[in-house]
């Protein structure tokens, strides 16, 4: 029997075939929701207080959503919420399951997540891999050799001890990114535990697989929690030469100094285990996207050269990260004129393997802002040349209304890092990019209280009313 094609069946036949190819657009869209993202960072403690403590808290992001939907992204990179006694501003965590109560509840949290996706949009946050903080209940067992967390931590016997003092030498001569050396004596443990960071962060044993197996299940909490993926802090540092080699000094010169940037960091980071823990955490995050679950991603913070992110994107058969957070682009070194710029931007985007997205950065919670760092004129057009780009862009609460970092005395800083304060008596260069956002002009820049950090004064010509009617 012959179907005969009539205006009223073609028209339900077509209807049908738009529906099929809409939906397998969304479906395409969605499987690569990441490659083309637009991501807005929120320092939650600095983005809006609402209950009048002068700390930014959940609710305070849950009040903006709107805003940061109207000024155009489509992914919020949400940090850190987990509890800490807050000796590094939060990435010192004591509990990675745990929304610290500064900051609200995880009702609050879950809500929150819920209503970004209710807009159709992402939401990622803090994962920090490479250490806990001492007051973890993790390193108190550590130190006390209860099973099974007796190797959690990188612990080591000293090298010998001072002839003058007696005291107990360090196992080499490592240098921690916040100045002095990377080791720290337990006298009850009668051993040395590594600290990459600060004395109060130390440093997780990756060669333990209960270790590993423990980070994972951290991953899968926040997954089943309800989050798109996770920012992985500090990845650099994840693992350590297993030999416990001395690090080589930069020059002659610089033999015996305390700072970080004197030595190479050849043997405390970049291992090649590295690649393989992240390799694990990626395909544990594929299995959710395998399940029907959606795609989770995972990308890493970089400050490394362009051959060091190639190898961190993996590739087809051995894939990490999905893309990197590095902004090194953007850096002064790479912005001298027009001509650097854009060899420095073709570079990255031929560096690209075909499992690579390419991202941009202008600035983040560690570094300085890029109204101040350039000049505020540039930041608007820079932020128009990342937006024209290929790939992911990324941007720092703030810095859509070009916010400049403000000068602070030393009794403001709250930084965690020695070193910086080495470098710059009297300044730093975290605390100044952390201040209050400018929500308005008035004394407390439009949040409930005076907030804990100090407010900058640009905050009544450049703030959110002047820039955004809808803000």
């Amino acid at each position: 029997m012959r179907t005969i094609i009539t205006s009223e069946n073609f028209a339900a036949v077509w209807m049908v075939v738009i529906f099929v190819y809409r939906f397998q657009m969304l479906e395409a869209r969605e499987k690569d929701w990441y490659r083309t993202a637009s991501m807005y960072q929120v320092y939650t403690r600095s983005f809006k207080d609402t209950n009048g403590d002068g700390v930014g808290d959940i609710k305070g992001v849950h009040e903006k959503l709107d805003y940061i939907q109207k000024v155009g992204f489509d992914t919020i990179w949400i940090q850190t919420l987990f509890k800490s006694p807050m000796k590094d501003m939060g990435y010192d965590i004591s509990d990675f399951m745990a929304v610290d109560p500064l900051f609200g509840t995880m009702e609050e949290l879950k809500k929150l997540i819920d209503d970004i996706h209710t807009r159709g949009m992402k939401v990622i946050v803090d994962f920090v891999p490479n250490h806990t903080s001492d007051e973890s209940e993790w390193f108190e067992k550590s130190i006390n050799k209860i099973e099974p967390y007796t190797d959690f931590y990188v612990w080591a016997n000293p090298n010998g001890s001072d002839p003058e003092t007696q005291l107990p030498l360090p196992p080499n001569n490592w240098l921690s990114v916040f100045g002095d050396s990377m080791w720290e004596w337990n006298e009850k443990r009668q051993q040395f535990y590594l600290h990459q960071f600060s004395i109060s962060q130390p440093d997780l044993n990756y060669r333990n697989p209960k270790v590993k197996d423990a980070m994972k299940n951290v991953l899968r909490f926040w997954l089943d929690f309800g989050v798109d993926g996770f920012r992985v802090d500090a990845i650099a540092h994840l693992v350590e030469d297993a030999l416990l080699r001395d690090n080589p000094w930069r020059s002659p010169e610089k033999t015996g100094k305390r700072d970080f940037y004197d030595q190479i960091p050849k043997y405390s980071s970049l291992q090649e285990e590295t690649y393989q823990v992240t390799h694990e955490w990626r395909s544990m995050l594929d299995e959710y996207e395998d399940k029907g679950l959606g795609v989770r991603i995972m990308t890493f913070e970089m400050y490394d050269d362009l051959d060091v992110t190639r190898k961190f994107f993996g590739n087809e058969t051995y894939k990490i990260m999905h893309f990197p957070l590095n902004v090194r682009t953007f850096l002064p070194m790479h912005m001298k004129n027009a001509t650097d710029t854009s060899d420095t931007i073709r570079d990255y985007i031929e560096l690209m393997p075909s499992v690579g997205v390419p991202s941009w950065i202008m600035s983040n919670h560690d570094i300085s802002r890029m109204a101040t760092r350039s000049f505020p004129e540039f930041s608007v057009p820079g932020f128009m040349i990342a937006l024209l780009l290929p790939g992911v862009v990324s941007i720092y609460y703030g810095e859509e209304i070009c916010m400049q970092q403000m000068l602070l005395r030393k009794d403001q800083l709250r930084d965690a890092s020695k070193k910086i304060e080495k470098l710059n008596p009297g300044h730093s260069l975290r605390d100044p990019c952390r201040t209050p956002m400018q929500w308005d002009d008035s004394p407390n820049a439009g949040t409930n209280s005076p907030s804990a950090n100090p407010v900058a004064c640009s905050r009544t010509v450049l703030n959110c009313v002047l820039s955004q009617e809808w803000c």
